[in-house]
């Protein structure tokens, strides 16, 4: 079976591909990386007039209404260029609004589409599960106070809204709380991924009203699974583009580099190991692709495929920053070559919705239950 991205789908990745060449060059994102939201709000914008912050949400909340492909084909894009700020931190809010709908989705989504409202979403606390467990959950709403703390919160700082997975009458519930709320404070911790930054978000009897808890129990857990589905696809996808970028840098590097007066690039040794990162790269595609259409389409085997992608993408992006330093050498190690933002972004990348341990524990189980 043949399987590749339609016409209008490359023409897009093609335009993508430019906006990132003339606004997102590496120097450009080692400047971003110096400020505190790691973008500007003239190029925010430019993603709210280019459709990107809402690509896949339902016409009907002033989105695109494109699917999880076209989603994926950008996610690609902006990880071959490492496009730094909360791109992916709104697309997971967007992603888990509409999976709410009804009127949370209505009220919130025009605006954060429109470029003028900002969301980010705290999933994780100390044990650091992708899972929602209502026993472990320290957060906790209790006759309209909510309580507790959520960790690496990319870019909660810049956001106007929070949207937290909290435990409500021994059930999982999903709240929108201000960043500005009363008891709400915000400390920033360090990342290995200079290139979106992270907080811990600390909740002190912060007053919640009806309006905002926005989902609970059966309802929160379906809109959450079917989120962390499209995310763990984006992930997959941004990965599949730093892997590219990888091959493309490491190659041309090898071509150049010479020893013993000869390019390192004639040297069978190299050579396996430029095949080796264009392998895991080739399989990447193939796995983020099918997953992406998956999603899309609904289709029986989508939890099984969206874990393929993400367990392989996740070990496959590592392996190839593996090979591509290798190959660099001393150069590859050095904070002036641009390779460390790549592999920085692998491993960070590796983690978010689940790591490879994660996605392969779905897949056993799922082997078992059929």
């Amino acid at each position: 079976m043949h399987f590749d991205l339609s016409k209008p789908q490359k023409l897009f990745a093609d335009s993508v591909r430019n906006f990132c060449q003339r606004e997102f060059s590496a120097e450009r994102v080692r400047e971003f990386m110096l400020t505190e939201s790691a973008i500007d709000d003239r190029l925010w914008q430019a993603f709210a007039e280019q459709g990107w912050l809402g690509l896949h949400i339902d016409e009907q909340y002033e989105g695109l209404g494109l699917g999880t492909v076209d989603l994926a084909v950008l996610a690609e894009e902006f990880g071959r260029a490492c496009v730094s700020g909360p791109w992916l931190a709104t697309t997971w809010g967007v992603t888990l609004l509409q999976a709410v709908g009804d009127s949370a989705a209505a009220e919130y989504l025009p605006a954060i589409i429109d470029g003028d409202l900002k969301i980010a979403v705290g999933a994780l606390e100390d044990s650091g599960s992708w899972s929602l467990c209502v026993e472990g959950m320290e957060s906790v709403l209790k006759d309209g106070t909510l309580s507790g703390h959520k960790q690496l919160v990319q870019h909660a700082k810049q956001a106007d809204q929070l949207l937290l997975p909290v435990q409500v009458n021994g059930e999982i519930g999903l709240v929108i709380v201000p960043t500005d709320a009363n008891g709400l404070t915000l400390e920033k911790t360090p990342g290995i991924d200079a290139t979106r930054t992270l907080y811990r978000v600390e909740l002190n009897d912060v007053s919640v009203n009806a309006d905002q808890l926005i989902a609970s129990g059966a309802e929160a857990e379906a809109a959450w699974k079917r989120a962390l589905q499209t995310m763990s696809v984006v992930a997959a996808a941004e990965m599949l583009g730093l892997q590219e970028w990888m091959l493309e840098a490491t190659v041309e590097y090898a071509k150049t580099r010479r020893q013993f007066n000869k390019p390192i690039g004639s040297f069978q040794s190299v050579q396996h190991q430029c095949a080796e990162i264009l392998q895991l790269a080739d399989g990447a595609r193939a796995a983020v692709w099918y997953a992406a259409w998956a999603v899309e389409e609904k289709t029986k085997d989508v939890d099984q495929a969206v874990s393929v992608a993400k367990a392989y993408t996740s070990d496959a992006a590592r392996r190839a920053g593996n090979l591509s330093v290798q190959i660099h050498g001393g150069i590859g190690f050095t904070w002036e070559h641009d390779l460390h933002l790549y592999y920085k972004r692998a491993r960070a990348d590796e983690f978010l919705f689940g790591d490879v341990s994660f996605h392969l524990q779905n897949l056993g189980a799922a082997a078992l239950t059929n």
